[in-house]
């Protein structure tokens, strides 16, 4: 049975931490490995989490808690978490939640398919973390990846270039020479690192194939779905770099050139709003 290494990154989540980590705990999968990655948080998370490794550590057959000085970001501070595991499989999470036989039907489906370029996606289901939130967009979006997943490579080739199409939370499970192969997250990407590493993959002739059970619990909270101007403009840029980076190229390649155009105008309108904010 293979090791499974389960890359927790945090930042300013002590009150919502152990819930994930508790998550981790039952899974019904037995060897695990728990890194915790934290990207200087500003509140007590190292302290919560040094605490709950402490408690149940006999759990795990290896417990990592990284603690940087400085700030780094999300995406480099996934690559730092996974450079530091060593379990064959790799599983990333948030504030997110996984259901006790999560990580088991992962590494089900992936020996099933060993070898083959296959990426294996489960449903996820979003909740809200606090009253007064609607998660009905979100939970649309997170059921677009079924039709996708029936989709030939090719055709999710094509499709994927146009826009992300698969939810964070179910998808970030990786065989770990693929993700290495892959060269890890994308640093220059500052948000949508995971659409960053989807467009990568299916470069590399990878498809996406569905678990049809909703294995993982989605948080959905008012930051996470803020639309403020300032937060707005960032997410666009960042989806804007993913353009001129990867996703405008394979457009072109496969001969899709009013979608080309359309997002080319997009992108830019995304830099300048960006620039002229960020210079103010």
């Amino acid at each position: 049975m293979d090791l499974v290494s389960v890359v927790v990154v945090t930042y300013n989540q002590s009150k919502i931490v152990v819930e994930t980590l508790d998550s981790i705990l039952k899974q019904t999968y037995p060897r695990i490995e728990l890194v915790v990655s934290d990207d200087h948080s500003t509140d007590d998370t190292v302290e919560v989490v040094r605490d709950w490794i402490e408690q149940h550590k006999e759990r795990f057959e290896n417990c990592v808690l990284l603690a940087s000085e400085v700030n780094h970001g999300i995406t480099a501070n996934l690559n730092i978490g996974v450079r530091a595991s060593k379990g064959k499989y790799v599983k990333t999470l948030g504030d997110d939640i996984m259901v006790p036989e999560a990580i088991e039907e992962y590494v089900e489906h992936f020996t099933r398919t060993d070898g083959e370029k296959v990426v294996w996606v489960a449903r996820s289901k979003p909740f809200p973390d606090e009253d007064g939130i609607d998660v009905t967009p979100v939970q649309q979006f997170c059921d677009r990846e079924i039709a996708f997943c029936k989709l030939s490579q090719k055709e999710q080739y094509r499709d994927i270039a146009e826009g992300n199409r698969i939810p964070a939370p179910s998808a970030n499970f990786y065989v770990r020479k693929v993700w290495d192969e892959m060269g890890g997250f994308d640093e220059h990407i500052t948000s949508f690192e995971d659409y960053s590493m989807w467009l990568t993959l299916v470069s590399h002739g990878y498809c996406f194939r569905l678990i049809d059970k909703e294995l993982v619990y989605y948080r959905i909270s008012k930051n996470s779905i803020s639309n403020t101007t300032k937060h707005f403009n960032r997410m666009q840029n960042s989806v804007a770099d993913l353009f001129f980076r990867r996703g405008g190229w394979m457009l072109l390649r496969t001969g899709q050139f009013n979608a080309f155009a359309h997002q080319f105008v997009r992108a830019c309108r995304a830099k300048w709003r960006y620039r002229r904010e960020n210079r103010d």
